[in-house]
């Protein structure tokens, strides 16, 4: 009788090293105790908040060993993130989407990049103020909000911190240009939601 010796997987590798004592087909992929001590900030935004030239973790983003309250320990239990069992995901969506976690502030600044640049480009072609954009297209502008939210979500839910681009622009577009240009969007999509409001559009 033949034996097939049996896979054991590397979550850190992505590889599968087959083991010469088993004489099973048999896979494991075992997460370590440190992986499950840190929550989703830790995992996503630590490695590239503190990977910068002259950045830390203490002048760019909350600090991840921080007293937390009671509601952000619950919602970083395994109880309150069992979607993790059901999906194979690495991080729930619970504790990813806590005020202090990975998600809420980077699609905050994906959802203001999109709506500045749409906002203004649908003003300037069409003569609607974001408002009427908005009461024009609902469904259209909801689903580009979907979209972005579920395509900046899938990753963090993985467990892959974001990374600098690949290619000749890398230097240029990285996790943290990401941010501030976000937080800029923010104010700027705030302003223009002001001047819409008080003027009735928001280019001259």
């Amino acid at each position: 009788m033949q034996t097939i010796p049996s896979t054991t997987c590397n979550l850190s590798t992505r590889q599968c090293l087959p083991s010469k004592a088993a004489t099973r087909v048999v896979r494991r992929c075992v997460r370590t105790a440190a992986d499950k001590s840190k929550d989703a900030y830790q995992k996503i935004e630590e490695p590239v908040r503190t990977s910068g030239p002259g950045l830390d973790i203490e002048t760019v983003g909350p600090q991840p060993e921080a007293a937390q309250s009671r509601a952000d320990e619950l919602l970083k239990s395994p109880e309150a993130n069992k979607d993790t069992e059901l999906f194979g995901t690495e991080v729930g969506v619970a504790d990813a989407m806590r005020f202090k976690s990975a998600a809420p502030e980077i699609i905050n600044c994906r959802l203001a990049m999109l709506g500045v640049v749409s906002g203004l480009a649908a003003e300037k072609v069409s003569g609607l103020n974001v408002f009427q954009q908005v009461q024009s297209a609902p469904l259209a502008v909801a689903g580009a909000w979907a979209v972005f939210i579920v395509a900046s979500l899938v990753p963090i839910l993985r467990g892959q911190p974001r990374t600098n681009t690949k290619g000749p622009f890398g230097n240029i577009f990285t996790p943290d240009a990401e941010l501030y240009n976000g937080r800029l969007a923010m104010i700027g999509f705030a302003g223009i939601a002001l001047n819409t409001f008080l003027n009735g559009h928001a280019l001259p």
